[in-house]
């Protein structure tokens, strides 16, 4: 600090030193009057008192700042600079449409960018939430929530849309949905068509139309689980699930009805498609399980069903159906088990009862010539109470027995 004479009254000059990246202060004091200076009561004549983070020593006539820390201010050290240079810029702010990415932009929020919708908070109903599902595909998929109550809508579900009840057990009837559905696949990417429904009970009155009819033009997956599918019309012409050309239908842990007398028409109708069935039952009888009236595919492992009619299954010329571990039973007094009804029909069995009435004009299968039934490890007899059951086969259908070993040939 430099000191000048009474003639130019003070000069001050505050220097810092170059590490304290400061600069000099002149504050030229002219025509000293012995009053207030700008920055405190009268020190000196003419001559501020300094305050924080500035100090005043009058014997040396110098004035100083302090280094600043977390409760004073105060000059920054070159530390102290580096550390706040570095710091993240900030952020203007967005809009309330707006979500804030991963890399620090803002993003307008779209359904895409979460794909879960729910009945009642999104749209009030199930078919206003498949509204609301814009193009969707394999990477771009919807689930719709559904929580408990009843919903009376005829559902059109698009592949890549998933509807999921809230609700923990098909045996929970809160979640219920009355109507008919379709289910259409047309998108040349297979994996965009498919589908799921979770959780939910289905109930139906129609007579005629299926409450669901699956297919496509190209290939159309949908997977039921945890459902329970009634339809409580009485009709034998009454349906649940049609399948069929390019569909195929996975049902699992899941049951159906057919009427609530016992009652009513088929359970599952394959026009051209593929079923997969595991862990299901039927809850009510109906006069048919199965109809294959047109070349298709059944595989049904772990099921038990029951039916009260003239066949518990039908497979039309080219139809394969293949059951394993599984229980059949048909209550009426004259019903088959199996009708074989076109040539190149095939069924196949292991490991599986068949409880079929001992009527002279029942069979386990009947068929025409040209089909045929292969057979391993099955039981025909097991029935409580009754000491003999059906073991019969129609002498027109090809019985292809088990065979443990294959001779080899040219």
């Amino acid at each position: 600090m430099t000191l000048l004479n009474d003639k130019l009254k003070r000069r001050i000059v505050i220097a810092v030193t170059s590490e304290q990246y400061g600069k000099e202060l002149i504050d030229a004091i002219e025509n000293a009057s012995g009053t207030p200076g700008p920055q405190g009561p009268q020190g000196d004549s003419g001559v501020a008192i300094a305050t924080a983070p500035l100090t005043y020593d009058g014997q040396t006539k110098t004035v100083a700042i302090t280094q600043a820390s977390a409760l004073a201010d105060g000059f920054l050290s070159s530390a102290d600079w580096s550390t706040f240079s570095g710091k993240q810029p900030s952020i203007g702010t967005g809009t309330t449409s707006q979500y804030l990415r991963g890399d620090l932009t803002w993003q307008t929020v779209s359904l895409s960018s979460f794909r879960v919708l729910t009945v009642g908070q999104d749209a009030a109903t199930i078919a206003g939430c498949i509204a609301l599902c814009t193009s969707p595909t394999i990477t771009n998929s919807y689930i719709i929530r559904i929580p408990p109550g009843v919903y009376t809508e005829n559902l059109t579900i698009p592949g890549s849309v998933h509807l999921q009840g809230m609700t923990n057990s098909m045996e929970n009837t809160s979640t219920t949905v009355t109507g008919q559905h379709t289910i259409y696949g047309t998108d040349v990417n297979t994996l965009n068509n498919r589908v799921t429904i979770s959780n939910l009970l289905f109930t139906s009155t129609h007579a005629t139309t299926p409450m669901f009819t699956i297919s496509g033009t190209t290939a159309q997956e949908v997977n039921i689980q945890g459902c329970y599918l009634q339809n409580i019309n009485a009709a034998t012409t009454a349906q649940l699930l049609n399948v069929g050309a390019n569909a195929t239908l996975y049902i699992g842990n899941s049951r159906t009805a057919m009427g609530l007398s016992g009652t009513g028409g088929t359970h599952i109708t394959i026009t051209g498609g593929n079923v997969y069935t595991y862990s299901y039952y039927t809850a009510s009888a109906g006069t048919r399980f199965l109809e294959i009236s047109t070349a298709g595919y059944a595989q049904l492992i772990n099921a038990q069903v029951t039916v009260n009619g003239t066949d518990l299954m039908r497979v039309a010329a080219n139809g394969l159906v293949v059951c394993g571990y599984s229980i059949f039973n048909n209550e009426a007094a004259i019903g088959n088990g199996c009708n074989l009804l076109g040539a190149g029909a095939n069924l196949t069995a292991f490991g599986c009862t068949f409880n079929i009435q001992n009527n002279a004009a029942s069979y386990v299968v009947t068929g025409v010539s040209g089909a045929a039934y292969f057979q391993t490890a099955n039981n025909y007899t097991n029935a409580p109470g009754v000491v003999t059951r059906n073991v019969k086969i129609k002498n027109t259908v090809s019985l292809l027995a088990y065979t443990a070993a294959l001779t080899p040939s040219v």
